[in-house]
């Protein structure tokens, strides 16, 4: 894991879902979490206006903040904002359970 990325803003990731790595040449128990959703802040894209977001799906999830936000193996810092809805239906207090079941990474 890289360390954490800090000369790059928290990215903000809005209607956000855990998805995993679908790579077939993979064993199940190799198959990693990542996030997809909306993404404002991103080093990547450029916002084209203040509140651009873009779609993306990020690198594996490694762990948290202390504050809380999300770690990615690239070391990029991820706020949870608003979770995508259906997500949310299929699996209630998804971000609670996703957060509390993370390492602490930053102390």
């Amino acid at each position: 894991m890289n360390p954490v990325n800090k000369q790059f803003p928290v990215i903000q990731l809005s209607n956000w879902a855990v998805v995993h790595n679908s790579d077939p040449y993979h064993a199940p128990e190799q198959h990693r979490p990542h996030l997809r959703g909306d993404a404002k802040n991103h080093p990547l894209h450029p916002p084209v206006t203040d509140c651009s977001t873009h779609p993306i799906t990020t690198s594996e999830i490694v762990g948290k903040t202390s504050q809380g936000y999300v770690i990615t193996y690239s070391g990029s810092l991820y706020d949870l904002m608003d979770i995508d809805p259906a997500y949310e239906e299929k699996f209630p207090n998804a971000k609670e359970k996703l957060i509390n079941s993370l390492p602490v990474l930053d102390d």
